[in-house]
């Protein structure tokens, strides 16, 4: 990604300010927020004003500084930003266009964690004060009113932004609703990164390889942001009623689907799909392979090493990859040299050998190509 916005859809409760912090200060990329902060008069503001994130500072800095030929931007959205789908729809498809033309890109990310954990971690967090354990009445109302958010939270923001008075009520027990699952699905199509809270290091790390950052600079990085930002409290969850949990797992179902429809198996539930499929723009990637095929055709590009894992995501968009593996593999092995899609182990593979490539008998080992 040479240039762009990187838009990071920051869903309550997942390890987002975590994150948040660090995104701030990557050399070389401007940062500002879309939140509407914690004044509470001027969050009324925004939900009674639904088009007030429009005149705010974060959307109007962004606004400036796609004016520049190669804007280097990241945008975290967090509550008062419509939801992913509206912006979606109404904002970041012209960006994405925009920013084609330039040779440049938008990438959407977001980090997802086990839905009832997350509802614990927000119950507790915004009810439990000092005691470290809810008040009954509260809890509940607290678990009703937030029901599926972060299904709910990607289509339409915080839950004082929902229309669907429905919304704000405990669903039916043994009750999946999967038009709303669908309609989650359909929005993170256009997704690059959907990171997963458990795995927070590994999400953040595939941002700044994504943002230029090569290997040894975006572990340094890693390495100077030891503390967890706006932890939840400990809390003993064997201490709270059984009322409670059983409405923490009624108020999780759909949830529960659409999240693990991303982490229980090896492929994306939905490709990605770039929200701007016209005009001129930097190079996509394809698969190349066959037996005998050791370089891509005329007039084609191998991804080198930086480019590998932004490539080969785009050529297999199926398929989550958290990494590279670099390997050093001799014509014996049968592996091409460059950037590669593994077939048997559903990797990407750089095979930084130098000398002679090895020449493959099948496709297992597929060559990643710009399509230009």
């Amino acid at each position: 990604m040479p240039c762009g916005l990187l838009y990071y859809v920051h869903i309550p409760k997942t390890g987002g300010s975590t994150v948040f912090n660090r995104l701030k200060g990557i050399t070389g990329w401007g940062f500002n927020r879309l939140y509407w902060g914690d004044d509470r008069n001027e969050e009324d503001k925004w939900v009674k004003h639904r088009d007030r994130w429009m005149k705010s500072p974060g959307w109007e800095w962004l606004e400036e500084q796609l004016k520049l030929q190669e804007p280097r931007l990241i945008v975290e959205a967090h509550h008062g930003a419509p939801g992913l789908r509206h912006m979606e729809q109404h904002a970041l498809k012209k960006i994405a266009c925009q920013l084609k033309v330039k040779g440049c890109q938008l990438r959407i990310v977001t980090m997802l964690r086990e839905p009832t954990a997350r509802l614990m971690s927000g119950l507790v967090f915004n009810t439990a004060y000092d005691s470290g354990i809810p008040e009954e009445e509260s809890a509940l109302r607290f678990i009703s009113e937030n029901s599926e958010l972060q299904s709910r939270y990607l289509l339409e923001g915080h839950p004082r932004q929902w229309r669907n008075e429905l919304w704000g009520k405990l669903p039916s027990p043994h009750s999946v609703d999967e038009d709303l699952v669908e309609s989650v699905q359909q929005t993170l199509a256009h997704a690059y990164l959907v990171g997963h809270s458990a795995e927070l290091d590994s999400f953040v790390y595939a941002i700044y390889r994504l943002l230029g950052l090569r290997h040894r600079k975006a572990t340094r990085l890693l390495g100077h942001h030891d503390d967890d930002s706006n932890v939840t409290p400990q809390y003993n969850r064997s201490a709270l009623s059984v009322e409670i949990r059983t409405a923490a797992h009624t108020a999780t179902q759909s949830d529960r689907k659409m999240y693990e429809s991303w982490f229980t198996g090896a492929e994306r539930p939905q490709p990605f799909t770039e929200m701007c499929r016209h005009g001129p723009g930097p190079p996509g990637w394809k698969l190349v392979g066959g037996p005998g095929v050791t370089e891509c055709p005329e007039g084609q590009k191998k991804a080198d090493h930086y480019e590998c894992l932004v490539a080969v995501r785009e050529a297999v968009p199926k398929v989550t990859f958290e990494g590279v593996k670099r390997v050093n593999k001799g014509p014996q092995a049968g592996i091409p040299l460059g950037c590669i899609y593994s077939k048997p182990s559903n990797s990407a593979v750089f095979n930084a050998h130098v000398g002679p490539p090895g020449v493959p008998h099948n496709d297992n080992y597929q060559l990643v190509c710009s399509n230009t």
